[in-house]
């Protein structure tokens, strides 16, 4: 059942993960209760429970895939010096490119450090920045 409160709902859907260390675990939750604050998950109005199920699994892929890019922008330098493309596929990140830049495409893929901070834009998060 849809829990009206997105820290119960991530907790719901997340909360028994197993990412091989509860920290993970609970950030993923955090992250998921964040993302559905932002992106307004509430709206969508899921009629049956497939319908829920099939949005779960698809946020669950957002949100991990977020943390996996969070976790390689911590390094800053290291950050910088890598290529988005160990993340994104050459489509990934040209599509990005466009949505958020407001300059011709590069022919060179960018940062690591670039797509992360440029992919909560895409998507519209509020809280990605605070999470820890």
């Amino acid at each position: 059942m849809f829990e009206s409160n997105a820290e119960k709902w991530a907790e719901c859907i997340f909360g028994k993960a197993e990412l091989g260390d509860k920290r993970r675990t609970k950030r993923l939750v955090t992250f998921a209760a964040d993302m559905a604050d932002g992106t307004q998950v509430e709206k969508l109005r899921m009629q049956t429970r497939a319908d829920m199920e099939r949005m779960s699994t698809i946020l669950a892929f957002v949100a991990i895939r977020l943390m996996q890019l969070k976790e390689l922008a911590e390094n800053k330098e290291e950050a910088k010096k890598q290529s988005c493309e160990r993340m994104f596929r050459a489509l990934e990140w040209r599509m990005l490119w466009s949505k958020v830049e407001k300059k011709a495409l590069s022919e060179k893929a960018p940062s690591i450090f670039w797509s992360y901070f440029k992919t909560p834009r895409f998507w519209l998060f509020k809280n990605v920045y605070r999470i820890s």
